[in-house]
């Protein structure tokens, strides 16, 4: 396939558009400048019929395709901004219920999650984004991560909470 088809900032391969000055395709593993693919530069395993795009080949791979928010500076600082309102939301969540406010107790913990998840979009997509737009660009083990990073601060959050409601 021709690179010249493409803007010189759109990967050929994932179609994913890229600042100016970027010289590989995160999602895929591209070459901006030749459109060579650097993902599979060896030969394929000879036991496979057809090389798949999206397998990691080492643990680096797997970090790289999986979180490519991790390798972004600027994405970095805008997952602890979210962690860091996710914390401050949590806590007084806690002590709502201690004051024996539940409902709104209830409501103050949704939306720290709510930022906790936008932050975990971040790291899955590798950029800003909203929310549910960043959920439609999440793709196979991506999913497995984000449930899992999810989901356990809120058993952390409902095992402390369960101590803390009134009786």
């Amino acid at each position: 396939m021709s690179v010249d088809s493409n803007p010189p900032n759109t990967c050929w391969k994932c179609h994913k558009t890229y600042p100016v000055g970027t010289k590989i395709c995160i999602t895929c593993g591209v070459d901006l400048t030749t459109g060579e693919d650097l993902a599979f530069k060896g030969k394929p395993n000879p036991d496979q019929d057809e090389v798949d795009p999206y397998r990691p080949r080492s643990a680096r791979d797997w970090f790289t395709m999986s979180l490519p928010g991790l390798f972004q500076p600027m994405t970095l600082v805008g997952f602890f901004g979210m962690a860091g309102i996710f914390v401050v939301l949590e806590m007084l969540a806690m002590m709502m219920l201690s004051g024996h406010i539940i409902l709104t107790a209830v409501v103050v913990a949704a939306v720290g999650l709510i930022a906790w998840a936008q932050g975990i979009v971040f790291l899955l997509v590798g950029h800003f984004t909203l929310l549910h737009e960043g959920l439609t660009e999440i793709r196979g083990s991506q999913w497995h991560i984000f449930i899992v990073l999810t989901v356990a601060p809120v058993a952390i959050f409902m095992t402390i909470a369960g101590t803390q409601v009134p009786s």
